[in-house]
């Protein structure tokens, strides 16, 4: 494990004591967290010239100092202070004051919350809807609320949302046609985020009329190129060459190989905490969409990987098992880690990636397709990779009608009548 020390010299300026004992908490605090030496001196020289600021005030003791007289001290800052320097020690002297009233220093000034317009309000119920009801992830939610926002803003435009019974077919047929960057599935997006949004207004009686119904279908033609996928060798290779001894390289072989041997997606990767693995059973908890979730077994080279990550690479307390590997060693917000980490990769492999674009589904394709060809039923692959419907798992055998023949039902033929049937 890397250690990180500095030594905390004492304040330029004079100080209370009392504030100077939280003041060295901070800073060690600070330390913990794994932040670089550099960082922490730029906290350092913010941080004392409050102290010394709070001392030359007079308030040698916290009793009656609330955040707000703290924030009255901190501004304005130091005139010498160029605009990079004042937004860095704005920042710093934030966190300082934040860590004061958490320790109970000195007391909190109560924010009054901001009144909700009719807009938020109904955005907010509209995301419980979709948590509650339909079991959406919050990036799916965030996306809906989104389309409603825009949809009743070109509806009613910037007042608040009017009559919502005033909303007509019209209206949908002109928001779906309005210009949008990305063409058909720009705007079967919008179709299929408006259909959920008059269904949850409709199903909680804010319009008489279930306008789902008025929302067209909108006509994307099916690509005739098969599914973007590599061939196993390609992906062996591809992993080979994320394999390495650097911390960065250690996680990236462990996410890709789970991947690659567990069909994830790339939100399904960051979720993975370190409670999900039972190491003696040999299995792994799956956060999967919707809030579903589902154990499966933790193939030995993936543990094996997950491991080495563990041991020599990964740092800090979050219990997420992939996390930056700069502190403080956050998890991961998105999965662009994921798609940085397979860019690497085959730059190092010389694999170029399907269709010309990295794609963090590649391997779940990948996985999918490799399988179908080696003669694995449909409703096998569909339950690997935690499909709801054998519906989504045809789009792999498009091409494979021998693999979609179980699927069909049987032609009807009808029955000959005999001579004496009536």
């Amino acid at each position: 494990m890397r250690s990180n020390s500095i030594v905390i010299p004492l304040p330029r300026g004079q100080g209370p004591d009392w504030l100077l004992a939280l003041r060295n908490g901070f800073l060690a605090s600070l330390v913990s967290l794994g932040l670089k030496t550099r960082t922490i001196k730029g906290y350092v020289h913010a941080v004392d010239w409050l102290c010394a600021e709070v001392g030359r005030r007079g308030l040698m003791i916290p009793d009656g100092v609330d955040e707000a007289k703290f924030r009255q001290i901190r501004d304005p800052l130091p005139a010498r202070l160029s605009d990079y320097s004042r937004q860095r020690w704005t920042c710093a002297l934030d966190r300082f004051i934040a860590h004061l009233v958490n320790e109970g220093a000195i007391a909190a000034v109560p924010q009054p919350a901001p009144i909700p317009t009719a807009l938020e309000t109904l955005c907010a119920d509209y995301g419980t809807w979709l948590r509650t009801h339909c079991g959406s992830a919050s990036s799916t939610v965030k996306v809906r609320q989104g389309q409603l926002r825009n949809f009743l803003t070109f509806r009613f435009g910037n007042a608040a949302p009017g009559d919502l019974n005033a909303i007509t077919r019209a209206n949908i047929v002109a928001w779906l046609e309005a210009t949008d960057e990305a063409g058909l599935a720009g705007a079967g997006s919008k179709a299929y985020s408006l259909r959920s949004l008059f269904r949850f207004l409709y199903a909680t009686g804010r319009i008489d009329q279930n306008l789902a119904l008025c929302v067209p279908s909108i006509a994307r033609p099916r690509s005739p190129a098969p599914t973007r996928h590599l061939s196993q060798a390609e992906v062996e290779r591809v992993l080979a060459a994320a394999r390495g001894d650097s911390a960065i390289a250690r996680r990236d072989y462990a996410m890709l190989l789970t991947m690659a041997r567990l069909g994830l997606r790339g939100q399904e990767i960051i979720a993975i905490r370190l409670d999900d693995i039972d190491w003696q059973a040999g299995e792994i908890l799956v956060r999967g969409k919707g809030g579903q979730q589902a154990t499966m077994p933790l193939p030995v080279d993936v543990g094996e990987a997950m491991v080495d990550w563990i041991r020599h690479g990964r740092q800090g307390n979050s219990r997420h098992l992939f996390v930056h590997i700069r502190p403080p060693f956050l998890p991961f917000a998105q999965s662009r880690p994921i798609r940085e980490a397979l860019l690497r990769a085959h730059a190092a492999s010389g694999v170029a990636p399907p269709g010309g674009k990295v794609r963090s589904h590649v391997f779940r394709h990948s996985l999918a397709m490799s399988l179908l060809q080696g003669g694995t039923p449909l409703a096998d692959i569909g339950n690997l990779l935690r499909h709801n419907s054998a519906e989504t798992t045809t789009i792999y055998a498009r091409h494979d009608i021998q693999a979609l023949r179980p699927l069909a039902r049987p032609w009807p033929v009808p029955q000959p009548v005999s001579e004496g049937g009536s």
